[in-house]
């Protein structure tokens, strides 16, 4: 049964990545054209070495040290990495048949998606040990948090804010561009009161207000360093740095975790 399950995902991955070229650039085109959106600009002030088989679905900074999901059936793990040394300090493997998604940290806790097993996981953000699980009615994609409750996407264009206490739905927003929806919303990260968030398969980060899930903005990462001869090799990873205010960026499989400025 495990085996079914994990060919079952791995189906649906390559399926989805391999068909989805042309998608990525219709999408891409309909954030560009989004009225008043404005375009920022990035520099790039740090590279630093990346694991290149790092199935990345998740990021998140926390003082010194950066937290990174790996997704994947019999790989996913939680590791937390000294951000000035470049070393795992401390790693999490999941149980084999669940595939992690996105991350966030909210006060000591570290809180983690499912792809398709549609609960959270909920861990010591020290010392990553497991303290508890929550349901989610949906397939777990970016998470991140605005300080009070968890935002949580699942891969269309709606974003669902859940509160910490049962876990239920306080609202949800769905993502436009005042014409249509954008889908494939992937990770997720707050930043400024906005929430920037990565576009499955796509090169651009879109900035979203979270009351209304109207862009406000994108970031066009294209000319970062991307393994285009593998479709898994995408954009999917956002962490803010609250000292400095850059943001981190990496990939699944990426070789590289890049700081950059936005301008």
């Amino acid at each position: 049964m495990k085996k079914n399950v994990n060919v079952f995902i791995f189906l649906i991955i390559f399926i989805l990545s391999t068909s989805f070229n042309s998608t990525s650039k219709t999408l891409e085109k309909q954030i560009r054209s989004t009225k008043n959106i404005k375009k920022y600009k990035y520099k790039i002030i740090k590279k630093i070495s990346h694991g290149k088989n790092r199935f990345t679905e998740g990021l998140v900074i926390d003082d010194n040290y950066l937290y990174e999901s790996l997704g994947l059936i019999k790989k996913s793990k939680i590791i937390k990495i000294n951000l000035q040394k470049n070393n795992i300090v401390k790693n999490f493997k999941l149980q084999k048949n669940i595939f992690g998604e996105g991350i966030t940290i909210l006060g000591n806790k570290l809180y983690q998606l499912t792809y398709i097993s549609n609960k959270g996981f909920i861990y010591d953000k020290n010392t990553l040990e497991l303290l508890d699980t929550f349901s989610i009615n949906s397939q777990g994609w970016g998470l991140t948090n605005d300080g009070n409750n968890l935002i949580m996407g699942d891969g269309s264009s709606c974003i669902t804010f859940l509160n910490t206490k049962d876990y239920k739905i306080e609202k949800q927003i769905f993502v436009s561009n005042g014409i249509t929806n954008i889908g494939y919303i992937n990770e997720l990260e707050y930043v400024d009161n906005k929430i920037y968030a990565n576009v499955w398969q796509t090169n651009y980060i879109v900035i979203i207000d979270p009351n209304s899930g109207m862009l406000v903005g994108y970031i066009d990462l294209s000319s970062l360093k991307i393994d285009d001869k593998n479709p898994e090799s995408v954009l999917n990873g956002i962490a803010i740095d609250k000292k400095t205010n850059n943001l981190f960026i990496t990939g699944k499989n990426w070789p590289f975790l890049y700081e950059i400025e936005i301008f």
